[in-house]
């Protein structure tokens, strides 16, 4: 195999959907500037510690600085996951036993660690967990490197993908049988092996989960170094692709990649049925009982622990709900709908002063709740947009969790800060359905992207369409 070889073409048949379909069953380029001080000082000494080119949070909590770069992305310590490091054979016996013959042979096996890593929160250099895959490759070859970025599975390390087996497994192993060197960060507060996490997992805050995925990158990188590995990823064709949470995750990758990792930017973003907007979620949520009602309610109990400075759940969340919600996050590995329960309306979850401050859109009313979503909304970001990257935008017309006309809505803005957005939308599908039957467009888009193509309809929001068999 030629160094540069590309990945197996995977438009029809492609990845087996049922494994992209168990892993959301839990979840309801052009390089940047660089960061700052990477020169010489002036009077010749050692080189200034390379730090963030970014904005630090400025929603009312503790102050913090960066810590610098050469302290982040490192491997502290990995080990094969001998259970789903498989020869391809054994894949394609896995799969034919599912009745997917028509997806096999695979034309790799593979090798996948699990690895933990150094990121920072909050300027505090921290270790978390993930997994690495490699294509098993017979000969040295540079292969694109695929960053996914999980859907919700829980918020504890019990929950991590590295810790739960086949389903936290599945999807690095299948795509790195394709062809792809994997980078799957389980995130902040989810460490999947190893020491325990000491902080909860910011679900829906773009900076940590950001910061988290690209580090997990740069220590796929230097893992694959460490071992000699003949898969070899490429940092100019990275792909950050999520659903759900992964996808909202997968946007902000690319949003602080310049100015945090320009060496790993993407070359092309997929979000599927991500959440863009959390104000739009927001009046949403208070307005109409729905998914997304519990959903941002989990929000508000993330967002409210990372960004500390002192606020109280009860100022916008019902009694008990403000004390059951974070102990059922802290211990359950479910959705949202288990996570909530026996709750049935939107009085049960939010405040009345809260609700009507939202739906009148008096949003200096409600903070600091506004600038925490401001700050995780991909629009209103502060964190500049620095990247050539086009982005896949996956909507499902009947999802109930990642609304899709907030996302829609999101679309001509986006275009506006100077992204490229195909947009995709479902026709009838829910927030699982839309992420698996368009499976088959994903993949063939990511071909394109890959090969160099330019994107068809850019910046237009589409009809609703039959996603299924496309």
């Amino acid at each position: 195999m030629e160094d540069g070889a590309t990945v197996r073409s995977m438009s029809s048949p492609s990845l087996p959907s049922f494994v992209v379909f168990s892993s959301l069953l839990y979840g309801c380029g052009a390089v940047g500037k660089a960061p700052q001080g990477s020169v010489d000082t002036a009077d010749g000494g050692a080189p200034e510690a390379r730090l963030p080119d970014l904005p630090t949070s400025t929603c009312g909590g503790p102050a913090y600085s960066w810590a610098p770069l050469d302290a982040v992305g490192r491997v502290v310590a990995h080990e094969q996951d001998e259970t789903f490091s498989l020869p391809a054979a054994t894949i394609d016996a896995l799969l034919s036993g599912q009745g997917l013959e028509a997806y096999t042979p695979v034309p790799f096996g593979v090798s996948l660690y699990k690895v933990r890593y150094t990121t920072q929160d909050r300027g505090e250099v921290i270790e978390v967990t993930g997994y690495a895959a490699f294509p098993d490759v017979p000969e040295p070859a540079t292969l694109p490197m695929l960053l996914w970025t999980h859907p919700t599975m829980g918020f504890s390390d019990a929950c991590a993908p590295t810790a739960i087996g086949l389903v936290g497994a599945a999807f690095p192993v299948l795509f790195a049988s394709q062809g792809y060197v994997v980078a799957a960060p389980d995130y902040i507060g989810m460490n999947g092996w190893g020491a325990a996490s000491d902080r909860p997992h910011p679900w829906a805050v773009a900076e940590p989960t950001a910061l988290a995925s690209l580090d997990m990158a740069r220590a796929t990188l230097a893992l694959q170094e460490e071992l000699g590995h003949p898969a070899k990823p490429d940092p100019a064709r990275i792909v950050a692709w999520g659903a759900s949470q992964g996808g909202h995750a997968a946007l902000f990758v690319d949003r602080y990649a310049a100015g945090y990792a320009p060496e790993v930017a993407p070359v092309a973003v997929l979000a599927t049925i991500p959440p863009t907007d959390l104000k739009a979620l927001s009046v949403r949520g208070v307005t109409e009982f729905s998914q997304t009602t519990a959903g941002l309610a989990g929000a508000a109990v993330s967002t409210a622990r990372w960004h500390g400075g002192g606020v109280d759940l009860s100022d916008v969340l019902q009694h008990p709900f403000d004390e059951v919600l974070p102990d059922a996050m802290d211990t359950l590995c479910e959705d949202f709908g288990q996570v909530a329960g026996d709750i049935e309306a939107v009085s049960e979850v939010w405040r009345e002063d809260f609700v009507s401050a939202l739906q009148a859109g008096a949003w200096d009313q409600v903070q600091p709740w506004s600038c925490y979503m401001d700050e995780s909304s991909i629009v209103s970001s502060p964190v500049p947009y620095r990247s050539a990257a086009p982005v896949l935008l996956v909507t499902g017309e009947e999802d109930d969790l990642a609304w899709a006309p907030a996302a829609r809505e999101d679309v001509e803005p986006m275009c506006e800060l100077g992204y490229t957005v195909a947009h995709v939308e479902c026709v009838g599908a829910d927030h699982v359905s839309a992420a698996v039957d368009s499976l088959p467009v994903q993949l063939a888009w990511l071909e394109a992207r890959l090969r160099g193509e330019p994107v068809a309809d850019a910046c237009v929001v589409t009809e609703p369409v039959v996603c299924q068999g496309i």
